[in-house]
């Protein structure tokens, strides 16, 4: 009885703490939920052995001890499916809810009269049954328990004893289909219509009404009597049990895992282990809830757990850890509806399975009837297997095992000896298998982290930060978009409010610290009250709760706000918050500038976070609700930053850095300090003189009151330095004169000593001693500054020999290690003895050095660095400075490697260090004791092995290899961190604090080392050379002939006879050396293929020749198989010879193109194929016969450019005819005189064109004579004036020309016509130009004058002959009309100007006169006659900038094209002579137009138009290396 009583107490009382934790989410949930588990099941045994009397005196006692509607009843595990209207499943609801509701009956309350639980039973029973039982209840009164239970019996026509429990099912009558008469019920809690809340009028039911839940345990009592929902019933007679014999089922492995949703926050579930299963599953509801990414797979049927079945449509990648998150792992899931019905059957009795208390269970609640969320196949199952197993099998019969898995010890058995009730269906398949299953498919993803979010959130701030007039800053809130929407949530900050009035009304000290807190907020204006108008489920709701610091000076309570409760959607405010990058310096930064001041100075900004405010659009999600004195509940906003929302830390610091910004240029010291020595909210910084610490605190505190802050909880070395503060901004300890040491940022500070000190304080209590209780410990002794590491690496090298030995958190240690910590563990007191001064600087100091030293051991490396100061008298002073340790790694490495780690380490050290401190550090000198270490350092890393290689290529990056040293092991500090030391050895070391003697002493002292040559320097690569003497191929490629290098193999192979030698060659020889010059060039192109069909010959060659069918023929040579066996074609025919892309195909094919007298490649290719198959045969001997040279002159191809750009003269305004071209025409025929049959006359044409504008001049020449040319020329300029230049052609262009144009061409190339006319035209000035010859297209300007004139005259003239008289007249009419030609398109608008024709540049000019006055701009009233005309014509040569120019843009052919002529090409074709280019003339736009040619004869200048490069052949040594193939040698 005194037990039973015991544990009704224990229940009632863990009743009350789940209450109150289970709404915050506070870490003990789990381990209270545990113990109230195995308290439900004690009692459960305790009243199976207790009298009835006994139970129902204890059920009286228990009910004085709390309210009954305060009372939690214990768990009922009715089936998680809905019942079916079947009679046999009503059968088992039936059984199992007496079976449940029996523990109930023995605790002596009288269940059957409670709302609640008939209102739990008819949920679980279809609609149907529901309104058939509704009109079988009695009117005027409430429905029973008993009442449904007979209703539900009745209707099964079972006939059933409470003594026994039916083992087996037996068919049921078919239930009565008909509707009664009887009239429908007026029972409350059963009606269909909509609720009504009797507490504050609203449509819901009570029991999700919040004003009624927030109300206490004796008011909700009241109102449920008040409206008829509270009625005393008497007791009916419990249930019997059932009998001992009761069958047993198998217990199946189960866990309790983490799996990891979109956001990798981890998400509790139960998990089946199942080594019977081949693939992973996971439940439907489970899949939606993580939000991955589901990927659709092939429909197959799936059996699963408890005669379920079902199809899997769907996939997810997802990853499961362990509970305390040492082992993770992804793996692929089928995703299902359902795996399984609760896991197991029914509840267990776990008192009578003896778990030993020191192991973790995977799953805690094993024996409660729970669904399953996932299901591990076999891979996963045996991959989380270890070492240990338990057997806990009793000598009734039942059969369990203990297995310590990677998730904890599962339990499993069969705990009796008859079959189960159920059948289970579960694939099996090999073991192989799913291990091979496991190792490919299982592997998941890698996760990429990118800062696109911090670059957002950071632009978020700087567009949207302002500062009101007070100076305070307000900002937004960083919304992510990208992340889903908000729900509801103030129904779950209801429910949070609830829990947390139960507990401000048991403690009322709690209470009225709360009260004072949430005053503080609304007189500060930092939260304000929402009217009830605007109350609305827009925006967020915080829950909040209360957490008490009792080490905290100011404020011991501290009210905490939830931004991670979830909304409806299962999203919290949090979650659509960016979080913002680190702004801040890291602690240690802070904490080495902290050690190197003089004078130092601390503080902390008072509710630093509420001091910026939140714009009034973000406050919605800023709200909560709090419960008023008159027990109403207000809604608040909160005004300002919220500590508990993830961007709260980024927008505070954010802010202060904009408040150096802003106001750095008034106080820069201040601005500074705010930009590096800012942890958080606390300031930690100092200068070099009292003079400096004191207008540094005066400039800090004027510059944090621009922005409405307040530094209070001032601190310093130097009690001058407080003076003229306020009280209340002092720090209190030092104000009260207490002791003065307080934490600062975790570490110890004395500012009265100046010295940084350690407080340990262990557990003296009797405990049993396991790795989680040693982790504990260690972890309490906070050591940022690792100034204790030879102790602390003492502890790690203690955990680490623990994981060495596999021992679990909880489990008992073996007997040395439990002896090596409690001796290590009563000596940690002695730590609060250790001190150390804060200040590593001694000023005034002249030279500052930093020195470091690194060892590492077998178990253990670390570094440690000192500063070493030398005054201005010569003293000299070495402190510690920081150090660091690490254990040495599981995987064994010799002692140098490890030494080498160290020396990294330390490295890495100093880097951090020189990066921290003010850049005055004179020099660094490194310090190790391994000379080893020192060659490796001075080596360069490519000739050391890559472990070395690297791990050196870091520290020479990080140091300079002149400053390492070597020092004696027993001088070196960092020995003790290699070795570790207990804390009694660690006080009576000298040498840690202040490194070894000799270092304050002169650099003579120093130790020096003289390195010694290593014979062999350890884990340097070995220079391996091999030898390898590849095939010659270079005979393929050194002739350019193919019969003559079949000749010259041939020869070849003759002379390693030594007889014959001079001999003709015979035709075997000459078969012979073709086969063997043939099987060379495959096995350098082919060499893959032949070694696999010689291996094989039946094997399948890959690639582009799996298409050929390709063989090996007696030979060895590479054959075409194809589908010609059977033909009666020769050998050769059917099968030929596979030739690759290479140099010595195309002199295959060059050779069969000359025997066949220069066929084209059609023809060349077919006459190939009769004996070989070249690989992408038509391109092969398309590019071979591109470059035959006879083939080329035969039939150049023409050579294309873009065309040039017209030259100045063209586009240039110039007086009509300034610059000319000239060309002659004709000859024409004229008679002597009128009469009839007189003889004819040959006459010329000279047509002079005008480059400006285009315009005609043509004179009649009677012969081809230089006088008739002068003669001509001086009528030119006598009516048109004097021309600058003349160009024409060189007479060149009449080559080939007929016999009556010889004259013409041998006038104008004799040396006296051209010295004649250039003393003509020197005379006057006038300079004569040249085209190249053969080249009419460079004076296509006077050409298409000729193409014209010719047009007119032979249309109107024909056959007739004219006199010379009529023929002149003719001519000068048909000048008339080309110089009226359109120079512009014709506009078809009336109203236009007419067109401008060279005409309008003719009339009126003097042939003699200079060029006039400019009358463009010139009224016409003030121009005279003669002005007037002039203006007229210069209104011509406006109109033609305007309008003739921008018709020369477009070329109207030779819009694109190039060459490859350049000087050394030779040229031209064959029935021209060959010449090469020994100078190239490009065009001012680059091009190439024109060339200077030396033949055999003599030198020309020709365009390139007439040119044609003849194709070059690359020297044998240019060629191709026979013996590296290119890529594209398979295409074909």
């Amino acid at each position: 009885m005194i037990l039973l009583d015991d544990a009704w107490k224990q229940y009632r009382l863990l009743q009350e703490e789940l209450e109150d934790l289970g709404e915050i989410g506070d870490a003990r949930v789990s381990e209270v939920t545990d113990t109230y588990d195995d308290l439900v099941v004690r009692i459960h045994t305790l009243m199976d052995d207790t009298p009835a009397s006994s139970s129902k005196s204890q059920g009286s006692e228990s009910s004085n001890v709390a309210e009954p509607t305060s009372v939690k009843l214990p768990e009922i595990h009715l089936p998680t499916f809905d019942v079916k209207e079947t009679p046999e499943a009503i059968d088992d609801f039936l059984e199992t809810v007496k079976i449940n509701i029996q523990a109930l009956e023995n605790l002596g309350d009288p269940i059957t009269s409670y709302t609640v639980l008939l209102k739990l039973l008819t949920w679980k029973l279809p609609p149907a049954i529901i309104r058939k039982w509704q009109c079988t209840l009695p009117d005027k009164k409430l429905p029973s328990y008993t009442h449904l239970i007979d209703f539900l019996q009745t209707r099964t026509n079972g006939d059933r004893t409470s003594s026994a429990v039916t083992a087996t099912k037996r068919a049921s009558e078919p239930p009565n289909r008909q509707r009664p008469s009887a009239p429908r019920s007026h029972a409350v809690t059963m009606t269909l219509e909509t609720p009504v809340c009797p507490d504050c009028r609203r449509q819901h039911e009570l029991r999700n009404c919040d004003v009624f839940k927030a109300k206490s345990p004796k008011e909700r009592l009241d109102t449920a009597k008040r409206a008829s929902l509270w009625t005393e019933l008497p007791k009916t007679d419990s249930l019997t049990s059932p009998p001992s014999g009761s069958l047993h089922h198998d217990l199946l492995v189960t866990a309790q895992v983490n799996i990891l949703d979109n956001r990798t926050q981890p998400f509790r579930c139960r998990a089946l282990l199942d080594t019977g299963a081949s693939m992973n599953f996971i439940t439907e509801k489970l899949a939606n809830s993580l939000r991955l990414n589901q990927r659709k797979c092939s429909e197959q049927p799936i059996g699963t757990l408890n005669t379920l079945s079902t199809t899997s449509k769907r996939y997810i990648t997802a990853t499961i850890t362990s509970v305390d998150g040492t082992y993770e792992r992804t793996w692929i899931f089928l995703i299902i509806p359902t795996i399984s019905t609760s896991i197991p059957d029914q509840p267990v009795n776990r008192s009578t399975i003896q778990i030993p208390r020191n192991l973790r269970l995977a799953d805690p609640r094993f024996h409660r009837p729970a669904p399953i969320d996932v299901l591990l196949s076999a891979g996963p199952t045996l991959a989380s297997l270890c070492v240990g197993q338990l057997d806990i099998s009793q000598a009734n019969g039942t059969d369990l095992r203990l297995q310590k898995t990677r998730f904890g010890w599962v339990i499993g058995g069969s705990p009796a000896s008859q079959p189960p009730a159920h059948a289970f269906h579960a694939s099996t398949t090999a073991l192989q298998a799913d291990l091979a299953r496991f190792w490919e498919i299982d592997e998941g993803p890698t996760t990429a982290h990118t800062s696109e979010a911090e670059r957002q959130c950071e632009e978020h701030f700087r567009n949207h930060v302002q500062r009101t007039h007070e100076g305070r800053y307000m900002v937004a809130l960083p919304f992510n978009e990208t992340t889903p929407s908000l729900g509801s949530s103030r129904a779950m900050a209801m429910k949070r409010l609830t829990s947390l009035c139960r507990r401000l009304q048991r403690d009322k000290r709690f209470e009225a610290d709360y009260h004072a807190v949430i005053q503080e907020y609304l007189a500060l204006g930092h939260m304000t009250k929402v009217t009830t108008g605007h109350c609305t489920d827009d925006g967020y709701f915080l829950p909040h709760h209360g957490v008490i610091k009792e080490s905290s000076q100011t404020t011991k309570l501290r009210v905490v706000f939830d931004g991670s409760a979830p909304t409806t959607t299962g999203v919290s405010l949090n979650d659509v918050l960016h979080t913002g990058p680190k702004l801040q310096d890291d602690l240690f930064f802070i904490l080495l500038r902290f050690q190197s001041h003089q004078y130092v100075i601390t503080g902390d900004v008072e509710k630093m976070y509420r001091q910026f405010l939140v714009r009034p659009e973000g406050r919605k999600f800023q709200q909560i609700l709090w419960r008023n004195a008159d027990g109403e509940v207000d809604t608040y906003q909160l005004n300002t930053v919220t500590f508990g929302l993830s961007a709260a830390p980024y927008l505070a610091i954010c802010c202060l850095k904009q408040l150096a910004d802003d106001e750095g240029h008034r106080y820069p010291r201040a601005a500074a300090v705010l930009q590096r020595d800012f942890y958080v909210d606390d300031v930690l910084t100092g200068v070099d003189t009292r003079v400096e610490a004191r207008s540094l605190r005066t400039e800090l505190t004027e510059l944090l009151k621009l922005a409405g802050l307040n530094i209070r909880k001032w601190a310093s070395n130097d009690r001058e330095l407080l003076r003229g503060l306020p009280e209340k901004d002092i720090n209190d300890k030092l104000l009260l004169g207490e002791s003065q040491t307080f934490k600062t940022l975790g570490v110890v500070w004395n500012s009265f000593d100046d010295s940084i000190l350690y407080s340990v304080k262990i557990n003296n209590a009797d405990s049993r001693i396991t790795k989680r209780t040693i982790s504990s410990e260690i972890a309490k002794i906070y050591d940022p500054l690792g100034l204790l590491a030879p102790v602390i690496v003492r502890a790690k090298m203690l955990l680490q020999r623990l994981w060495m030995l596999k021992i679990d958190w909880d489990e008992s240690l073996p007997a040395d290690v439990h002896t090596e910590w409690s001796k290590y563990y009563a000596q940690l007191p002695l730590l609060n003895n250790v001190e150390f001064p804060r200040k590593t600087i001694i000023n005034p100091a002249a030279e500052i050095e930093l020195h470091g030293f690194c060892d590492a051991s077998d178990r253990a490396y670390g570094a440690c660095v000192y500063l070493r100061t030398i005054t201005l008298d010569g003293h000299v002073c070495t402190r510690l400075l920081t150090a660091k340790s690490k254990v040495a790694p599981l995987k064994s490495l010799t002692i140098p490697r490890l030494e080498l780690n160290g020396a990294l380490l330390l490295a890495s050290l100093a880097t951090t260090v020189l990066q921290a401190l003010p850049s005055n550090i004179a020099r660094t000198v490194y310090w190790t004791d391994s000379t080893i270490v020192l060659h490796w350092i001075n080596t360069s890393p490519h000739t050391l092995k890559t472990f070395v290689a690297n791990r050196v290529t870091e520290i020479q990056r990080k140091t300079h290899a002149s400053d390492w040293r070597h020092i004696p092991t027993t001088d070196n500090p960092a020995d003790l961190i290699s070795r570790g030391q207990l804390p009694e050895d660690f006080l009576k070391t000298i040498i840690w604090q202040h490194g070894p003697e000799w270092l304050q002493q002169p650099e003579e002292y120093w130790p020096t080392w003289n390195p010694v040559p290593l014979n062999e320097t350890p884990e340097q690569k070995r220079a391996t050379c091999l030898s390898a003497t590849p095939a010659d191929h270079s005979i393929l490629g050194r002739f350019f002939s193919w019969p003559k290098l079949i000749r010259i193999a041939a020869r070849c192979l003759r002379w390693r006879q030594i007889r014959d030698r001079g001999k003709p060659l015979t035709m075997h020889e000459l078969a012979n050396a073709h086969s063997r010059l043939i099987k060379l060039l495959q096995a350098c192109y082919f060499s893959d293929e032949i070694r696999a069909l010689q291996t094989d010959r039946n094997s399948a060659v890959k690639g582009k020749l799996q298409r050929l069918n390709p063989f090996l023929d007696k030979d060895g040579m590479l054959r075409v198989g194809g589908r010609l066996s059977h033909s009666p074609m020769l050998f050769n025919q059917k099968h030929p010879i596979i030739l690759p892309k290479s140099s010595a195909t195309a002199l295959i094919i060059e050779h069969e193109h000359l025997l066949n007298l220069h066929t084209g490649t059609q023809a060349t290719l077919y006459a190939l194929r009769r004996s070989y198959w070249p690989i992408d045969g038509r391109s092969q001997v398309w590019s071979t016969l591109k470059k035959c040279v006879r083939c080329c002159r035969a039939n150049p191809p023409p050579v294309d450019y873009i065309m040039g750009d017209l030259p100045a003269a063209r586009i240039t305004e110039s007086r009509p005819f300034t610059n000319v071209g000239i060309d002659y025409c004709g000859p024409f025929y004229i008679k002597e005189r009128k009469d009839r049959n007189r003889r004819k006359i040959k006459v010329y044409v000279a047509i002079f064109v005008c480059l400006a504008v285009k315009a005609v001049h043509i004179e009649l020449v009677s012969d081809l004579t230089s006088e008739a040319l002068i003669a001509a020329l001086r009528r030119f300029i006598v009516r048109r004036g004097f021309c600058v230049t003349i160009y024409s052609d060189n007479g060149t262009n009449f080559v080939g020309a007929n016999n009556e144009l010889r004259e013409l061409r041998n006038l104008l190339q004799s040396d006296d016509h051209k010295a004649q006319v250039q003393s003509f035209l020197a005379d006057r000035r006038i300079e004569w130009h040249f085209i190249p010859p053969n080249s009419p297209h460079f004076g296509g300007l006077w050409e298409a004058a000729v193409k014209s004139f010719k047009r007119h005259l032979r249309r109107v003239v024909g056959n007739e002959l004219l006199t010379f008289e009529n023929l002149n007249t003719l001519i000068i009419e048909i000048e008339s009309i080309l110089n009226s030609r359109p120079l512009t398109p014709i506009s078809s608008d009336p109203n236009d100007l007419l067109v401008l024709t060279p005409g309008h540049f003719l009339i009126g000019d003097s042939l003699t006169s200079f060029r006039e006055r400019d009358f463009r701009d010139t009224p016409s009233n003030r121009l005279s006659c003669w002005q007037h005309i002039q203006k007229l014509k210069q209104h011509f040569w406006r109109r033609w900038h305007r309008e003739y120019p921008n018709e020369l843009h477009i070329r109207n052919k030779w819009s694109k094209g190039s060459h490859d002529i350049r000087e050394g090409t030779i040229v031209p074709p064959m029935q021209w002579p060959l010449g090469r280019i020994i100078k190239a003339q490009p065009g001012a736009d680059g091009i190439i137009r024109t060339a200077i040619v030396r033949t055999a004869t003599s030198t020309l200048e020709r365009s390139i138009k007439r040119m044609v490069p003849l194709p070059s052949r690359t020297t044998p040594d240019d060629s191709e290396p026979i013996n590296s193939p290119k890529s594209d040698k398979r295409s074909t």
